[in-house]
């Protein structure tokens, strides 16, 4: 009996190495600039408004509509790739923290005249970026926001992330 229950526990255990299992480290950032790989994020200013929009629109764009109960916490400033290779925001997960609460969240880089909003940031380009969560107008402003990526900003394999970085944006 003992001898089948210890077959068992080594069965589960090599299962769950081979799988490639793993914990996500989680590092703090504070204050008002996130370095993440080649992407540098630079915090200019924070709001509450009720639609996510480009500055400067012009014919058809995308944006972020207004919801009723609803408002956006938007922190805005300048985004740069030190980098060789281009940034794709597809490859980034980011959510937000509202206390315990953990909201969708979202980062958008800006084009050059600010009229539309782009996923992607070439090598040792500098943009203007949104990023920003959408929450209850009663609730509170979000305390900061979480990046899950994978070493070198890649895609990542079957969602599974490589590491955590909060921005403590308080």
């Amino acid at each position: 009996m003992k001898c089948r229950i210890w077959r068992i526990t080594i069965l589960i255990l090599s299962a769950f190495f081979l799988s490639g299992c793993h914990t996500q480290e989680m590092t703090t950032v504070s204050g008002g600039e996130l370095s993440l790989h080649s992407l540098k994020l630079t915090k200019k200013e924070s709001s509450i408004v009720d639609s996510v929009a480009p500055p400067n629109p012009a014919g058809y764009y995308e944006y972020y509509q207004p919801y009723d109960k609803h408002e956006y916490y938007v922190v805005s400033g300048t985004a740069e790739n030190t980098g060789s290779e281009k940034i794709n925001l597809e490859n980034i997960y980011i959510d937000s923290m509202i206390g315990k609460k953990i909201k969708d969240g979202k980062l958008v880089f800006l084009n050059e005249d600010e009229s539309e909003f782009e996923k992607e940031l070439a090598p040792n380009q500098t943009r203007s970026f949104y990023l920003f969560a959408i929450k209850e107008t009663k609730e509170k402003t979000p305390d900061g926001f979480r990046f899950h990526y994978c070493n070198g900003l890649k895609k990542p394999e079957e969602k599974q992330y490589d590491d955590i970085l909060y921005w403590n944006i308080k």
